[in-house]
């Protein structure tokens, strides 16, 4: 693949700006933990402008913060499936086994706020690169259309 890891897909989804409202945001949450075996994690709102989102190992619990509802769908998309990542990986940090998880979800490495976390992503990237070599026509979560996506991948920006 040449370029940035997903930036056919998501040109396709640039112009997706209209904010979900907060049960779409806490659905498509609980959807992505159910399909990757989660079914026993919650989401819940809060008000917090220190971040975007956490997840929190004590309760299974996803946080969403209020102000993810002003990013674009494929951002509120990215920040639920870097939470998942977490959940999947365990109580971890940054680290590379939590970034290949990430990866595999379909996290996107040039959206990421710290420039730390851009390069772990793009290095586990690298090092899954097989994996991300097969594809599939699959309709997108976000927008609704049929992309050409990761196999195991079912939205936009993979």
């Amino acid at each position: 693949m040449k370029g940035k890891l997903g930036e056919p897909y998501q040109q396709a989804c640039k112009s997706l700006y209209v904010p979900f409202c907060p049960s779409q945001a806490r659905d498509l949450c609980l959807r992505v933990l159910r399909e990757n075996g989660l079914t026993d994690w919650q989401v819940m709102w809060e008000i917090n402008t220190e971040y975007l989102a956490a997840c929190v190992f004590d309760n299974k619990t996803i946080i969403l913060s209020l102000i993810l509802l002003d990013e674009s769908k494929s951002s509120v998309l990215d920040t639920i499936r870097h939470e998942v990542a977490h959940a999947l990986a365990g109580p971890t940090d940054h680290d590379l086994t939590w970034a290949k998880i990430a990866i595999r979800l379909g996290c996107c490495e040039n959206r990421g706020t710290y420039q730390a976390m851009i390069a772990l992503l793009q290095e586990a990237a690298n090092s899954i690169r097989e994996e991300l070599t097969y594809f599939e026509m699959a309709e997108c979560l976000v927008c609704e259309q049929r992309h050409l996506v990761i196999a195991s991948a079912k939205v936009c920006g993979e």
